[in-house]
């Protein structure tokens, strides 16, 4: 097994929470309850955080799959997550580390809460590199089938789902969920780690750590460095003036913004669009930022909004981060993680949405 990059402990909580509410990009679920629980279990433990495990390992992506919001009434605690990974195991073989199923917003934290309970090291990596709407479209899923996986609710219910492809198995999975409680642990990929580890998302969570400590230090008023370091760039400070969101499942609209100094520096509008997570956002007439890059809006205080929570009238900053490079050549080989994949068109075809 390759040396450890990470060894989280309790006093790395809430960075590591923080920086995976950047990665949620808007999405992903909110770490709040999430990160107490992981503080009350993790104790004295430490997780290991490697690049890859060692030869011969075989590993699956384990983490939450289903409603955030119901989550926030029925709390995860590892019961869950065991249940689902010791039911893929005995249709499988036995796991050796676990791959976060996602980095961004809470499962980044319930990854680690898996890990710690099951004494089992994490591996540096994840399927996107930051929050997805749909497992079966990831940088992950694009080049390793998703065609099984187990899911176990909070109440002890656990079923294994196969299916022909990645979508359709998602399709089943989401029409079980309101049986098992609506939400729940889910075991997948699982396979030995030099069939997965290349198709998925490098270094997550060290990014999501980077970051984390990045916001925290400017949460002290000493940011400015860190955020630079951390690769943030922020593209706006400004003021909500409206939200619009269109009627559905989706959380989907746009907030227009002005920004603070327009009185000094005449009026620069700006907008942030949404379609669960933050997919673009536009300052002063041009294009500052589309997905796959993540964008994150924080509050004065610098703490992240979710897209459902962004309201009018709030004093906001909109960060842009880079997405990872193993995500960055995903998205150049089939364009698949830009706005055009998210129901977006471009004016002009060499735009590279």
């Amino acid at each position: 097994m390759s040396p450890a990059t990470l060894h989280l402990r309790v006093a790395d909580v809430a960075a590591l929470a923080h920086g995976c509410d950047v990665l949620g990009s808007g999405g992903g679920g909110q770490t709040v309850a999430a990160r107490r629980v992981l503080a009350h279990h993790l104790g004295g433990r430490v997780v290991e955080v490697v690049d890859e495990p060692e030869p011969g390992a075989y590993i699956a992506a384990l983490g939450a799959f289903g409603s955030a919001t119901v989550m926030l009434e029925s709390l995860p605690t590892p019961v869950p997550f065991r249940a689902a990974l010791r039911a893929l195991e005995a249709r499988h073989r036995r796991v050796d580390a676990l791959l976060p199923l996602e980095v961004g917003g809470v499962n980044g934290v319930l990854a680690v809460l898996a890990a710690a309970h099951l004494g089992l090291p994490l591996i540096d990596a994840d399927p996107m590199g930051r929050a997805f709407t749909e497992i079966s479209r990831t940088a992950l899923a694009a080049a390793v089938p998703l065609t099984s996986a187990t899911l176990s609710g909070p109440l002890g219910h656990t079923v294994h789902v196969t299916a022909p492809d990645g979508p359709e198995l998602e399709r089943v999975l989401r029409a079980t969920l309101p049986a098992i409680g609506g939400w729940g642990a889910l075991a997948a990929f699982a396979g030995p780690a030099e069939e997965i580890l290349p198709y998925a998302v490098s270094g997550s969570l060290t990014l999501a750590m980077r970051l984390g400590r990045a916001l925290d230090a400017a949460v002290r008023g000493d940011g400015g460095a860190r955020l630079d370091e951390a690769g943030v760039r922020t593209l706006t400070d400004a003021w909500v003036t409206e939200v619009v969101r269109q009627p559905g499942m989706e959380v989907r609209g746009v907030a227009s913004l002005s920004s603070v100094s327009a009185r000094r520096s005449g009026r620069r509008p700006g907008r942030v669009e949404f379609a669960n997570e933050y997919v673009a956002a536009i300052v002063g007439g041009e294009l500052a930022a589309a997905s796959p890059d993540v964008i994150c809006v924080v509050d004065a205080a610098w703490r992240p909004v979710p897209a459902e929570e962004l309201r009018a009238g709030q004093h906001v900053r909109v960060l842009a981060v880079d997405p990872p490079e193993g995500l960055l050549r995903a998205h150049a080989a089939s364009g698949a993680f830009g706005l055009r994949a998210r129901g977006y068109h471009p004016v002009a075809e060499e735009d590279r949405w």
